[in-house]
């Protein structure tokens, strides 16, 4: 029901894109956004972030229109021996492309009531990371391996990846969602950012 009332909504006000105050709306009705916003993502055109984060949404618009590629964005875990988790509730199901990703319905993390997913995904692959930033001046963006799944007692959805430099991606970073794309987008992504968009990449 919740998908289909952002649905309608996106569509009164002519939008393709949206930031929601989620865990307001926990509090309202206790009902979370998390399989809205997953079912959202999954369709060509649109986006729909959570937390309130505009930075987060403009990313995603960027990021699907330059891949076509449902993104992903969720809260990083910096790990000392260079590998980065990213983890949330709202992973879209066809991350990997027309496929749809195995995936597991939970309870959402923090609040345990309502409906999330766990979305997994089996074999090793480049990744996009990236996010936009500081009033939309800058930009971080680097690509990454991706190497499991975790299970750890966090968010639903938790993705590992190996990084270049845990140090680095930390002084360079714009904020906590970071985006990702399947796939290695880094030049493309480049290419229209400090491009015709104009944005420093850090």
């Amino acid at each position: 029901r919740l998908y289909l009332a952002l649905k309608r909504l996106l569509a009164r006000y002519n939008a393709n894109a949206m930031a929601i105050s989620c865990f307001s709306l926990v509090k309202q009705l206790g009902v979370t956004s998390c399989l809205a916003l997953s079912l959202l993502n999954d369709e060509p055109g649109l986006i729909a972030a959570c937390e309130g984060d505009l930075d987060a949404a403009i990313s995603m618009v960027v990021g699907k229109a330059v891949s076509g590629q449902p993104v992903f964005m969720g809260n990083p875990v910096y790990h000392l021996d260079n590998t980065l988790d990213i983890v949330h509730c709202t992973a879209p199901r066809r991350l990997t492309g027309d496929t749809k990703t195995s995936y597991t319905v939970r309870s959402h993390h923090e609040t345990g009531v309502s409906v999330a997913q766990r979305i997994e995904v089996q074999e090793p692959q480049k990744v996009t990371l990236f996010r936009l930033g500081n009033e939309f001046s800058e930009a971080t963006l680097f690509s990454a391996d991706f190497i499991s799944n975790p299970d750890e007692d966090t968010c639903r959805t938790q993705f590992r990846f190996r990084i270049d430099s845990t140090q680095k991606r930390i002084e360079e970073s714009l904020g906590c969602h970071h985006m990702v794309i399947f796939g290695d987008y880094v030049n493309e992504l480049r290419t229209i950012l400090e491009g015709p968009l104009g944005i420093r990449i850090r």
